[in-house]
């Protein structure tokens, strides 16, 4: 498997104090970096550190054929920051714990699949925290504001692969009034207080095809 960042460059210390080694470092491509610290006492790992790039399109491009995502809309430009703490033991390195917080701006968005007034769309701010265990990942405070698209919700993903989403969906204004010309009642509708079109949403079920 070639490495989709082929220009990359590294830098770090390191230093053993009786059984712990500590080490900090950074490592930056052509287009993103990390920043991060490493603490390892016997059994346990803590990872801690932030992911940035100022182009999140570029590396869904390089990186989703790779782990065998299938993309439902092309992302386009846009920059990206994660930050994270995470422990991991070492009998069972794949069951990390801890928080990660996820920010983006600036992002354009091309949906093949979607209307026409709705292929594309700009995400303006994007901001969630994720808490992963064992038994699940919680997906915590997700603010999504953009054009047309707008979104506030949690959720919550087991490790069996059990999805439930709850939240509040909404057009932007421009949006909803698009919509609400092809009615021919938005005057009524806005004189009764519709001025744009949201609506709250329970998803639940395998993630795979989840029940809305």
């Amino acid at each position: 498997m070639s490495w989709p960042c082929p220009r990359a460059i590294a830098r770090g210390t390191a230093r053993f104090t009786g059984g712990e080694y500590r080490a900090e470092g950074m490592v930056r491509s052509d287009l993103w970096q990390l920043v991060g610290r490493v603490h390892h006492r016997p059994g346990v790992v803590r990872l801690t550190g932030s992911w940035t790039t100022a182009d999140a399109g570029a590396v869904a491009r390089a990186w989703a054929p790779r782990i065998g995502a299938i993309a439902l809309a092309e992302l386009i430009g846009g920059h990206a920051r994660a930050e994270f703490d995470l422990t991991t033991h070492a009998a069972a390195p794949e069951h990390a714990v801890g928080r990660v917080t996820l920010s983006m701006s600036d992002l354009r968005l091309r949906l093949p699949e979607a209307p026409p007034d709705f292929a594309q769309a700009e995400m303006k701010q994007l901001q969630a925290t994720l808490a992963l265990a064992p038994a699940a990942t919680e997906i915590a405070d997700l603010r999504v504001r953009g054009e047309p698209f707008n979104l506030d919700g949690k959720a919550r993903l087991t490790a069996g692969g059990h999805l439930r989403a709850t939240g509040k969906a909404w057009l932007s204004r421009r949006a909803s009034d698009r919509i609400l010309d092809r009615t021919g009642w938005k005057w009524l509708l806005k004189l009764i207080g519709v001025r744009r079109l949201d609506t709250r949403f329970a998803l639940e079920g395998p993630v795979s095809a989840p029940n809305l």
